[in-house]
């Protein structure tokens, strides 16, 4: 996360348990991350891409309006919704 936050990097994960897990939570608010948790882990890359792709302007949206750090989740939908970091 060192290395994402100091690049100003985007994560993209799969693992919806980032706030919830200490090291993780930590390592996303130190670094300044912004993280989006996208649906669809155990669907096929085109399902998966097709996610990515309904959701594109909104996660545009958010990273250009939304100081980090912050973990929005993706929905099948492309929706944005964003998850407090406790």
């Amino acid at each position: 996360m060192a290395k994402v936050g100091a690049e100003g990097w985007i994560v993209f994960s799969h693992d919806r348990k980032f706030h919830k897990r200490l090291p993780e939570r930590t390592a996303i608010k130190q670094h300044k991350v912004g993280c989006f948790y996208l649906w669809g882990a155990n669907d096929g890359i085109w399902l998966k891409t097709h996610c990515f792709m309904r959701g594109y302007d909104n996660i545009a949206r958010c990273v250009a309006t939304t100081p980090k750090p912050y973990i929005y989740s993706v929905a099948r939908d492309g929706q944005v919704k964003q998850v407090r970091i406790p």
